[in-house]
């Protein structure tokens, strides 16, 4: 740590606080509890010209029982001077977590004893993310085949973006959708129609459950239809009841309807 203060003068001062505190252990010379090593830190804090911003980014990324630990150090710290600390995560899942990981009723009541300030970011205009979904497609698409898409696959893309796209909440999903498009499509694109490629890795970042569900259900058809195996009313009832609680709306335009899945999957229809 001594080498610290040749990276930058400002660093000299944590240097000496680490050699300060290495000679209380090989000294035995440690304070008799917690709270005294807390007041010999908070101390030396306050007679250092020094500063501390502390980032703790993407605690909604941690189990819950993480998150309790993280958190419960941050409270157990919080009050050293000249230090801050900017914790970075999405709301609803730290608090969520915190439920879980504390067995609280409220844990936006318990963030609310730690967190002196809260800053929420802007959330991204849907549409947005469609078109900057759209573009990135596109020029993956066409930095693959050495040419530019079609008239007719644009149109299909375009609408595929544009209802799927309804699914989209934040950026990470439009490069969890270009990551799997990219992983796949160099190597079957002779095989497959690039908008239908785009369609099912939408739902399979935004959807899980629906993806499964249509892993399944083709599956089943493909043995079905060659008569390899047969299913019986009891068979398709589950798979109707299935999709009916994924897809529960009656609404013809909307994203979450049968009728949008039908006019991509052969075999399904609102009235059956």
């Amino acid at each position: 740590m001594k080498l610290a203060g040749v990276v930058h003068s400002g660093f000299e001062k944590a240097g000496q606080a680490v050699d300060i505190g290495s000679a209380y252990l090989e000294k035995g010379e440690q304070p008799q509890s917690i709270s005294e090593q807390k007041e010999a830190i908070a101390s030396y804090l306050r007679e250092s010209k020094l500063k501390f911003v502390v980032l703790l980014d993407d605690l909604d990324r941690l189990e819950p029982n993480q998150t309790t630990e993280v958190v419960r150090l941050v409270r157990s710290v919080a009050d050293f001077p000249k230090v801050v600390y900017c914790l970075c995560y999405d709301r609803s899942v730290l608090k969520h977590a915190l439920e879980q990981g504390l067995n609280v009723e409220d844990g936006n009541a318990y963030l609310h004893k730690i967190v002196q300030q809260t800053f929420s970011m802007p959330k991204p205009e849907p549409f947005d993310l469609r078109y900057s979904l759209k573009r990135k497609l596109i020029t993956l698409y066409e930095d693959v085949n050495g040419a530019p898409i079609s008239e007719e696959e644009l149109s299909d893309l375009e609408r595929v973006v544009d209802r799927e796209g309804n699914w989209l909440s934040v950026p990470r999903d439009i490069n969890l959708v270009i990551n799997a498009v990219k992983f796949c499509y160099p190597q079957i694109k002779g095989d497959v129609y690039f908008p239908d490629m785009c369609w099912i890795q939408i739902i399979r970042t935004t959807n899980i459950d629906l993806h499964d569900w249509i892993e399944d259900y083709l599956g089943t058809r493909s043995v079905v239809t060659t008569g390899t195996a047969t299913l019986g009313k009891s068979g398709k009832k589950k798979f109707g009841k299935k999709l009916k609680k994924l897809l529960p709306d009656d609404d013809h335009s909307s994203v979450d309807s049968i009728w949008n899945l039908g006019s991509h999957i052969p075999g399904l229809s609102g009235a059956n």
